[in-house]
């Protein structure tokens, strides 16, 4: 039994050669294990240090044990996983939905090497889509981007020079004298906001003050998926980012052919998200597995 402020145990379940293992809990979630900026968001608020007095023979399952007190910002208790750090990055599980009911538990079988540990839950590519409904009423829209969780009504003139880029779970609505002057660019993409579960349509309205026309863009396709050493990309020509599940860059690349080969061998195991940034400007977000 172990915590900080909250009682927080770990349990270790050994499967390999017998051993002594200490464990100590830090109040927080660094980007270097421990070291670095703390996390706000998408994790349990502490992190599990465990040492074993012989390196190397261990197979251990390990159960860590929390309360809701500990979830930070944006925690998704139904899509939950133990992360180990490495050494360079933390390397998260599958995900998968915590057991019992405040306190809640998860398990990460298969351990074999030791280091500080934390439970994370799945990174949502980028969009918050936490912000409230926005009501945008006759008013000029600066540069920017506009996070929403479920619907946007615009009756509102982007001016000329703006880039504006709006972001919704559900409905984007324009009422029918929305306009956008020459020379402005306006972007509407619908996300669900589930990390595994993407459905993605972007929308981007280049208007002047006499033309008006829409382009839609289908996603670029990642195959195969989950992927071994090579990862596919179809029609995804611009600049790329790959993520982890706790939102640190694994690796940026460019593509600038219709089917792009990637390597990525020296991944570890788990969930990714790709960025894709065209050269349009539009951004698009996928998952795949390792």
């Amino acid at each position: 039994p172990v915590g900080n402020t909250n009682y927080t145990p770990i349990t270790i379940q050994n499967n390999g050669t017998s051993d002594d293992f200490s464990v100590q809990c830090l109040p927080e979630v660094l980007e270097d294990g421990i070291s670095g900026n703390a996390f706000t968001t998408n994790t349990v608020n502490t992190t599990w240090l465990i040492e074993e007095a012989v390196v190397g023979g261990t197979n251990a399952t390990i159960t860590a044990q929390w309360t809701s007190a500990e979830e930070l910002l944006a925690f998704d208790r139904s899509n939950a996983f133990i992360a180990r750090h490495t050494g360079t990055v933390w390397d998260g599980d599958v995900p998968t939905a915590a057991s019992g009911s405040d306190p809640y538990t998860i398990t990460r079988a298969g351990i074999t090497t030791f280091s500080p540990f934390a439970v994370g839950s799945s990174f949502e590519g980028g969009l918050a889509c936490v912000a409230d409904d926005i009501l945008l009423d006759n008013a000029p829209l600066a540069s920017g981007m506009y996070s929403t969780k479920a619907s946007i009504e615009s009756s509102s003139t982007v001016t000329a020079g703006s880039i504006v880029e709006f972001f919704a779970v559900e409905v984007i609505e324009l009422k029918p004298d929305f306009h956008a002057q020459s020379g402005s660019d306006f972007s509407a993409r619908i996300d669900d906001c589930e990390f595994f579960f993407f459905n993605d349509e972007t929308i981007e309205q280049r208007t002047d003050e006499t033309n008006e026309s829409i382009e839609r863009n289908t996603l670029p396709l990642l195959f195969p998926n989950p992927v071994g050493q090579q990862l596919n990309i179809r029609d995804g020509i611009g600049q790329a980012v790959i993520y982890n599940m706790l939102g640190q860059e694994m690796q940026a690349f460019e593509i600038r052919d219709e089917l792009h080969s990637l390597d990525v061998s020296s991944l570890v195991n788990g969930q990714y998200v790709l960025l894709i940034l065209r050269d349009s400007g539009e951004r698009v977000t996928l998952a795949f597995v390792k």
